[in-house]
């Protein structure tokens, strides 16, 4: 029988931008370096508060109590309505949230049950819709950057960025208002696609079904309606990004 030592056996290993598959073999140093994605980006387009027609105070000092009224309407009944405690705010541990209707404004002075108020100097307090916190007679009126804080945004398994992939986006963000719902989006060519709606959990699962660049959505919004977006442009390999790393016989010294 006559052996040709040079015969050379097909084994290949295929390597998408993202991902790796091994069909056949050993992957080497430099076969791993071209896995990286290096093809997404990250950017901010926007930060935009949506606020209910309300009022939330957080409130600095002893008087647990807020005699209030809205618009040109009843005031409540002495001592007023109790505050919450509140311990996510530092140094402000009451607040209270007063629900404006169809009215533009709030008329509102502090006691502590016993006969002594805070009434901003016998002037009241006014508010218009928004969160507030008051100290010692100061009135400052919070940012929506101050409420609700996006922590990070990023594709958490980009291995598998490929057509057909189970591409993980994870957001986290945090508010002084309470819980934080998101919803994410992957937009190409005018064509949305929902990947979370509304959830406490910050995780959308993403199986492209084409290559190209998507527009990454996030809108992280807090129980006051105060909302952040960001985008992330996140671009799926086509064919053209199939590279073959190697290709040769593993264990000529069998052929035979």
């Amino acid at each position: 029988m006559n052996i040709n030592k040079k015969m050379r056996i097909l084994f290949t290993t295929v390597v998408f931008a993202g991902s790796l598959l091994l069909l056949g073999g050993n992957m080497n140093a430099n076969a791993a370096a071209v896995i990286n994605n290096s093809e997404s980006t990250t950017k901010v387009t926007a930060e935009q508060a949506v606020n209910q027609n309300q009022i939330r105070i957080y409130y600095y000092g002893d008087k647990q109590y807020a005699h209030y009224k809205i618009g040109n309407g009843q005031w409540t009944n002495v001592p007023g309505i109790e505050m919450e405690k509140y311990y996510a705010l530092s140094e402000y541990p009451y607040k209270i949230t007063l629900d404006l209707g169809n009215e533009k404004d709030a008329t509102v002075c502090f006691n502590d049950g016993n006969g002594n108020w805070d009434n901003n100097g016998g002037r009241d307090y006014k508010f218009t819709a928004g969160t507030y916190k008051v100290s010692n007679g100061n009135v400052t009126k919070m940012k929506v950057e101050d409420q609700i804080k996006l922590l990070g945004f990023e594709c958490y398994n980009d291995r598998y960025n490929f057509v057909g992939g189970m591409i993980e986006f994870r957001a986290a963000a945090t508010s002084v208002n309470g819980n934080v719902y998101y919803t994410i989006t992957a937009e190409k060519d005018g064509n949305v696609e929902t990947l979370l709606s509304d959830s406490c959990e910050g995780k959308g699962l993403f199986i492209p079904k084409e290559p190209g660049t998507y527009s990454i959505k996030l809108s992280a919004r807090d129980d006051l309606g105060n909302t952040l977006t960001k985008t992330m442009d996140f671009t799926v390999p086509g064919s053209e990004s199939i590279k073959i790393s190697d290709f040769y016989c593993y264990n000529d010294r069998y052929n035979f």
